[in-house]
């Protein structure tokens, strides 16, 4: 997320093959209940437990067994750092086709 005229910023980095996922939400109600952005990379879209059991996108741990995941929360401030980190979103924006789905897709998410 990048300020108006560049010169602050935040970034969020993760694995992809520890967290495949990523849900951005935004809630633009008003302007006097403020404006909030959610940024959630996880292993399965937001869906009911039992829908993510019957497309087996659940991490089942036993007893003292540890998932670990790493991801990178960064804040840029300046304008040049701000103008690297999206020269590399570019970079990555050119290597990688998003996905954008305007309705659910039934792997995904329940109809």
């Amino acid at each position: 997320m990048i300020n108006r005229d560049d010169t602050k910023a935040v970034s969020l980095s993760f694995s992809l093959k520890e967290l495949p996922c990523f849900t951005l939400w935004k809630n633009t109600n008003s302007i006097e209940e403020g404006y909030v952005t959610g940024l959630e990379p996880a292993t399965f879209f937001p869906n009911t437990k039992i829908f993510k059991q019957e497309h087996n996108r659940i991490v089942n741990l036993g007893p003292k067994e540890i998932y670990k995941i790493g991801f990178d929360f960064s804040v840029h401030l300046g304008k040049e750092k701000v103008l690297k980190l999206k020269n590399k979103i570019k970079n990555l924006k050119e290597e990688i086709e998003p996905k954008v789905y305007k309705k659910p897709k039934p792997f995904y998410s329940p109809s």
